[in-house]
């Protein structure tokens, strides 16, 4: 008997489906934390619906490329979910690279859209006016942004937050990540959905992340790292608390008052803590 006359059909389950089933299990706990407000992974779960509907509407086909240029917000994550559940393929980009440097690695992507997050909406424009960018390229700016970008709240307005029928495999591409570009300009790295679930499973085991946890999320998403955490807390239920800009007195209390269960951290972080007068009679 061939195996395909007794397998069974089992659909693929990506990342932005994890979230979807957390929504579903424990749709009221904590999904996002940032500045003190919690939001819901239901309310996560609808949000990343309202982005990839509107993103299907805005005619983004499956295996498409959508640009992120944004730092480490909870406005960043559901955007940069949205486009998975819309089937794209996301590209973040590091705001600390030249607008040449931006539009190139748009170029090399062969990006649809730009995303820019609050407080980007300079460096995009200036990304915008360089030489060949193409005005075909739309860009979408969380708060609002200068002149030819569409508000991200008028982007979304009509879209539904159900999922959209977007049906995904293991092989698609998920993301990708540039790097550092030593050695001139970065080259981008290619993850499919099948290694990123892969990662999140072995990550959230390895690092000890579970239901109800709360981890901290100090590297915006053209970090490879910051995937690390996000990985973990998406794979198994984690709360992820966002800490947009990082400083080492409000990162240790943080850490007092809110009692994270983790917290993934670069050497530069763990040198500016270990500097903190503070540190010595910090409650970790």
């Amino acid at each position: 008997v061939a195996e395909a006359d007794w397998m069974l059909p089992v659909p693929f389950l990506g990342i932005s489906e994890h979230v979807a089933a957390h929504a579903r299990h424990r749709g009221g706990e904590a999904a996002l934390i940032q500045d003190g407000r919690a939001t819901s992974w239901a309310a996560f779960d609808a949000a990343i619906n309202r982005v990839a509907n509107a993103l299907r509407g805005a005619g983004l086909a499956k295996g498409q490329r959508v640009a992120l240029l944004a730092g480490n917000t909870g406005w960043t994550y559901t955007a940069l979910l949205g486009v998975l559940r819309a089937g794209g393929v996301v590209a973040p980009l590091s705001p600390l690279l030249t607008p040449e440097i931006i539009r190139r690695l748009a170029d090399d992507c062969d990006a649809q859209l730009l995303f820019a997050g609050s407080g980007y909406e300079t460096m995009a424009a200036a990304v915008m006016r360089t030489d060949g960018w193409p005005a075909a390229r739309r860009v979408v700016a969380e708060a609002g942004g200068a002149e030819g970008m569409i508000p991200f709240d008028r982007f979304i307005a009509d879209a539904a937050d159900t999922a959209p029928d977007v049906v995904l495999t293991a092989r698609d591409w998920c993301n990708i990540v540039y790097s550092s570009g030593t050695t001139g300009v970065p080259k981008g790295i290619v993850h499919s959905h099948q290694a990123r679930i892969w990662q999140a499973g072995s990550l959230a085991c390895a690092l000890r992340f579970e239901p109800g946890g709360v981890a901290m999320q100090t590297v915006p998403p053209h970090s490879n790292y910051s995937w690390a955490s996000m990985l973990a807390c998406i794979g198994s239920g984690t709360a992820m608390l966002v800490m947009p800009k990082f400083d080492a007195a409000a990162f240790l209390r943080i850490v007092a008052e809110m009692r994270p269960s983790q917290a993934l951290l670069v050497p530069t972080q763990f040198q500016a803590l270990l500097d903190s007068p503070l540190a010595a009679e910090a409650d970790l």
